[in-house]
């Protein structure tokens, strides 16, 4: 039987929330060192980037970046402890690169002492490493910012420097790539073709490395400043860059952090701006990218959907901005804070979020600078059930109010469903879009579903008492959510973001400040949770169109501090869980546009709701 849910039942699905991630820790304590190497990262002290660089105190230039690759496991620089450390796919913490040790340095900051190129990865000295990733053949490459040269770890593990000569100066454009002075690189990307960029945040200049061995400019003119957009990446300027990162169209997307943009150079070598009006501050989440404010973006990675994920560091937050240009936030509240794992993401604190990536399943790794902590945003994360969050579908009251068997209930969490779905067809189906809800064991029919919120009919077999849900869906099982059942509790449907009744006039049309009811007449209040009725309606079926089904617990009702009587009360005639209270006005009812009205049921109040009276 085709089945069109009615206009009362539709309107608990306003609540429903888009795709979010949940936030987790994979690699730290919260305490700033060095420790853990061979056990879990969860357990092991990090370092990371330093507050200020021994070489210049007026400015913070030194960075710590991730990268996840396609075997699963995530390397990171450990700047301040002068290595590269990586977690494995089962959440183990090791050293692929650096003894721990820098080098001595001269006046100048260059290093004066060997720093083990030609030797095992592990024994060498690096200078606070800033970046890393692995490239198409399965090599390391690691930004080592203050020896001024980038570093390839081969796949036996032995280090060789392969751009810069360890001079600290700005990159010469033309130069065979190790006979260059560097000045401080600080991130990396491939482009087409696997071909290695780099950033120099002193020379606000990204280059590539030529076929030729030779580095080329891809951006910046050299000097700091905003200038360029519409016009050759070469002769624009860029103010303190700190992140790079290709999409799969080949476009080159730079952190210009102190212009406060997302900044894009085209294949075609042309400068833009896509995020960022160049004011520090927070606005324009919902809107379009280039409208919005950032403040000191210091990352940018793009994922294979076209979507671009900023480290929005100093708002203490991650942003996305998708392949149609609208930003928004998926980790951190702009609070400063360590924030709960196991949650939403966007409702999670952040504190410095300076660096960013997505492995292969989408999923998205951050690094929480000043909590010092390793997180995980993920995406195709199993459902999680919100605490507390299984509520009469009508008046969402909070626990510990229960709900009744056959009632509609709401379920809110994160990752639920995969999709928004709703039911065409009765009896109900027990899974939509793939994720169903069991109660107790129980599969529940179910009215629709989205990633933050389900409603689904509470099977009329759940006794009184502790009940517990559990959603499924592809990525799997949520914990089980614990809530109260009772043999009534009444929610009456309201419209959404008000405390105004669903409810029809005798005549049949809706109950209104410009079309209230007169006393002495009957309203129809739409509600759910009268609990069990007669005859019997099977779950997941609706209440029959030729027979009235009627509540079997006794009721009463109250509009306008005065007793009305309850004429019918039962479900809803074509409907599943969705009941009806036809109330007769009484005469001494008070008259106003927001009369309060309740039900109750075997002496069980429900929700207050207001209707019109004259």
């Amino acid at each position: 039987m085709k089945w069109r849910p009615p206009l009362a039942a539709l309107l608990w699905t306003a609540a429903a929330g888009a795709q979010t991630g949940v936030i987790t820790t994979v690699a730290g304590t919260g305490e700033r060192g060095f420790s853990g190497d061979g056990g879990p990262a969860t357990a092991a002290r990090l370092g990371l980037a330093n507050l200020q660089n021994e070489c210049d105190s007026n400015r913070f230039e030194q960075a710590a970046h991730l990268f996840a690759d396609r075997a699963g496991n995530v390397y990171f620089t450990d700047s301040s402890n002068h290595r590269v450390r990586r977690i494995t796919p089962q959440g183990i913490i090791d050293t692929v690169a650096g003894s721990g040790e820098r080098p001595s340095i001269n006046n100048r900051c260059e290093p004066t002492s060997p720093i083990g190129d030609a030797g095992p990865a592990r024994s060498a000295r690096l200078y606070t490493p800033a970046d890393v990733l692995v490239d198409g053949s399965g090599n390391l490459i690691i930004v080592d910012e203050q020896n001024n040269r980038l570093r390839q770890v081969n796949t036996a593990g032995q280090i060789a420097s392969i751009v810069g000569s360890g001079l600290h100066a700005f990159y010469a454009p033309g130069v065979p790539a190790t006979n260059s002075g560097l000045d401080w690189p600080v991130a990396l990307a491939l482009g087409s073709g696997g071909v290695l960029h780099f950033v120099e945040v002193h020379s606000n200049r990204v280059a590539r490395v030529g076929a030729d061995g030779r580095l080329a400019t891809v951006a910046g003119d050299g000097f700091p400043g905003f200038s360029g957009d519409g016009g050759a990446a070469t002769i624009a300027r860029l103010n303190n860059p700190t992140g790079i990162a290709f999409d799969a169209a080949g476009n080159l997307y730079i952190a210009d952090q102190a212009n406060h943009r997302l900044r894009r150079v085209t294949p075609a070598g042309v400068m833009s701006t896509v995020a960022g009006t160049g004011q520090p501050g927070f606005s324009g989440d919902g809107g379009p990218a280039a409208g919005a404010q950032l403040n000191q973006p210091a990352d940018v990675k793009a994922d294979a959907a076209g979507n671009l994920y900023v480290a929005d560091m100093a708002n203490h937050r991650v942003r996305r901005i998708s392949s149609v240009g609208t930003i928004s936030t998926v980790a951190g509240t702009g609070q400063a804070g360590r924030g709960a794992d196991g949650v939403a993401a966007a409702s999670s604190a952040l504190n410095f979020p300076s660096a960013v990536t997505v492995d292969a399943a989408g999923d998205v790794y951050l690094i929480d600078w000043q909590n010092y902590l390793i997180r995980k945003v993920s995406f195709s994360a199993r459902g999680s059930i919100s605490p507390g969050g299984v509520v009469n579908g009508a008046s969402f009251a909070p626990a510990p109010i229960p709900v009744a068997p056959g009632s509609i209930l709401s379920i809110f969490g994160v990752n639920l469903a995969p999709a928004t779905a709703l039911a065409s067809e009765v009896p109900l189906p027990v899974e939509l879009a793939g994720t169903s809800v069991r109660i107790n064991g129980t599969p529940a029919p179910l009215f629709f579903v989205s990633p933050g919120q389900i409603n689904a009919q509470l099977p009329f077999n759940v006794a009184a008492g502790q009940a517990r849900a559990v959603v499924t869906n592809p990525a799997g099982e949520s914990a089980a959510e614990a809530f109260n059942v009772a043999a009534s509790a009444v929610g009456i449907f309201q419209l959404p973001g008000t405390n105004r009744a669903i409810a029809l006039n005798q005549n049949g049309t809706i109950n209104s400040p410009d079309n209230p009811e007169s006393r002495g007449n009957v309203l129809v209040v739409f509600l759910t949770g009268q609990g069990t009725v007669s005859p019997a309606v099977p779950t997941g079926q609706a209440a029959p169109l030729t027979q009235l089904t009627r509540a079997a617990l006794p009721a009463s009702a109250n509009i306008g501090r005065a007793a009305a009587e309850v004429v019918f009360l039962g479900l809803t005639p074509g409907f599943v869980g969705l009941a009806q209270a036809n109330l007769q006005v009484p005469a001494g009812a008070q008259t106003g546009n927001e009369v309060v009205m309740f039900i109750s049921v075997d002496g069980q109040a429900g929700n207050t709701a207001t209707v019109s009276i004259r």
